[in-house]
């Protein structure tokens, strides 16, 4: 959708300035952090905690999220490809990985807890449904661009993407389709899988972070555990990820076997802690 829109910009206007274009996924990203720190609020106060203190959570926590989803990616990256430091800074250049924004996320709300002397656990408790729900608002954007597309599949549900479209150029380039096809073959809509599926975690997360008996980290690790265990199967669908370790994991498989497995381990031993 947004390369058809840039195409018809710059052929109106007699320019290639619109290719610069914030991409889908940047904007919902914007919206999404904004809905996700106004909703953490919201869930701050009905759980009796400071919402200042989630309000400068999340001041520190959604800029390093951004630089750290830019940061990991660029780090993964051939070094012919990465473009020097003119390809992290630049908008088109390289994408968002969301183990990394994960990672720059927390590092950040932990140093401003810390700073604060505010409880860690139980703040981080009351965003992580939002993130979650964030996260797959944002891979609306991801659909919208054509970007993290999925493999080839006769499904009821798949879908096509046009002309100029990643999945249109990996299938021409592999000889799947014509090269003057209009459309690309029918895929997984991997995307929108992944958006519901972050919507049902967050259900669990809103409903778990309210149960009385819920220790303080405790919803944390749910929806971790969760969210790498739906990333994992996921990404066997995926159709735009050329390179997997030992010919079988992709990348973000392989971050999120440990996170899972970390996830089981803190929750065994919070409920270990309990009945003790």
């Amino acid at each position: 959708m947004r390369p058809a829109w840039v195409a018809f910009l710059n052929a109106q206007f007699g320019t290639t300035i619109f290719t610069y274009l914030v991409p889908n996924y940047v904007i919902l990203f914007a919206i999404a952090a904004t809905m996700a720190a106004i909703r953490a609020v919201a869930r701050t106060r009905r759980l009796h905690l400071d919402a200042s203190v989630m309000y400068g959570m999340c001041l520190w926590a959604i800029p390093a999220g951004l630089a750290g989803a830019r940061l990991w990616t660029w780090l993964v990256l051939p070094p012919a490809e990465r473009g020097g430091l003119a390809g992290l800074l630049d908008p088109l250049a390289v994408g968002l990985t969301e183990y990394g924004g994960y990672a720059g996320g927390v590092t950040a709300a932990f140093l401003y807890l810390r700073r604060t002397g505010q409880l860690f656990w139980r703040y981080v408790d009351a965003a992580v449904p939002e993130v979650v729900t964030a996260a797959g608002l944002v891979r609306l954007g991801c659909f919208l661009d054509g970007d993290d597309f999925g493999a080839p599949t006769t499904s009821l549900v798949a879908v096509r993407f046009p002309a100029g479209s990643p999945a249109h150029d990996v299938h021409r380039l592999h000889g799947l389709i014509p090269a003057d096809a209009a459309w690309s073959l029918p895929v997984h809509p991997v995307q929108i899988y992944f958006s519901l599926a972050c919507l049902a975690i967050a259900v669990v997360g809103a409903r778990w972070v309210r149960r009385p008996a819920a220790a303080a980290g405790e919803t944390f690790w749910v929806v971790a555990g969760l969210f790498a265990i739906m990333r994992f199967l996921l990404e066997f669908l995926r159709g735009d990820v050329p390179a997997r370790a030992f010919g079988l994991l992709t990348d973000a498989q392989l971050v999120s076997i440990p996170v899972a497995l970390a996830a089981a381990a803190a929750l065994w031993r919070l409920r270990r802690r309990q009945a003790q």
